[in-house]
């Protein structure tokens, strides 16, 4: 028998295998998602198959997290060679470099690839951290990160989760929107049609202390530091009096 920890609720598992129809079938979970299962300290992972059987341990201990199957837009950083940064403008090649920087650290959570888009507009982290006291009951979502066109002097206004969140309070979460809310983002929402590829806007921005360095793409403030200040918006309580974050809205 196993306990699995999923939308941040406990069940148990008492036969001795899994696969990605069992275990879709007993919870009931949308075929239009894919199941990921990570041992209880995130360092394995796999990604359950259909019709696949996968053994389990007696008394293990598993977390699952489901993700919309589409969520694989643009190119796997992961396999990026020389000559595709060669290929790229000088903005690209910016957004490129602080890509890599984050990719290792989210990468090895469960070997999920991190995908970027060819022009370098979006990108694609396939189980980013939730903090465990926030106001989730997942402890991981897919999220999409529109870069603005004058990145990275602008800073990245709020970013796409998976709208199948479920949210720990009563009633509806009012910073988690059906669209992009503002202008640039939301043709983005509407062009790549992300309502249908299961993803909801969150409405959230760094305020004016944005400032980057225009030559070196590795110092702050850049993608680490604005994944860093993402993470700790899903938990809206932790931003309370923080300079660093203008508003959640």
């Amino acid at each position: 028998m196993a306990k699995i920890r999923l939308d941040g609720m406990w069940c148990e598992w008492e036969e001795s295998t899994i696969s990605g129809k069992r275990f879709r079938e007993r919870f009931n979970i949308d075929p239009s998602r894919e199941i990921s299962i990570v041992t209880q300290n995130m360092r394995t992972g796999m990604t359950l198959e259909e019709d696949r059987e996968i053994p389990i341990e007696q008394n293990a201990v598993l977390q699952a997290t489901t993700f919309p199957r589409n969520v694989h837009l643009g190119m796997d950083v992961s396999n990026l060679k020389g000559k595709d940064f060669k290929k790229l403008k000088e903005r690209e090649k910016f957004i490129l470099a602080q890509v890599l920087q984050v990719s290792e650290r989210y990468y090895f959570r469960n070997k999920n690839a991190l995908m970027l888009s060819d022009q370098c507009n979006f990108l694609v982290i396939r189980d980013f951290p939730l903090p465990p006291s926030g106001d989730w009951l997942s402890r991981s979502a897919a999220i999409c990160i529109y870069f603005p066109k004058n990145y990275p002097r602008k800073a990245p206004v709020g970013f796409f989760i998976d709208k199948h969140l479920q949210y720990k309070g009563t009633g509806e979460n009012h910073f988690f929107t059906g669209s992009g809310v503002y202008a640039e983002p939301d043709a983005f929402f509407e062009r790549h049609k992300l309502d249908k590829k299961g993803y909801g806007f969150y409405c959230w921005r760094i305020d004016e202390n944005w400032k980057p360095d225009l030559t070196n793409p590795f110092k702050p403030d850049n993608l680490d530091s604005f994944l860093k200040l993402a993470r700790r918006a899903f938990d809206t309580k932790s931003v309370t009096n923080r300079g660093r974050i203008k508003r959640i809205y």
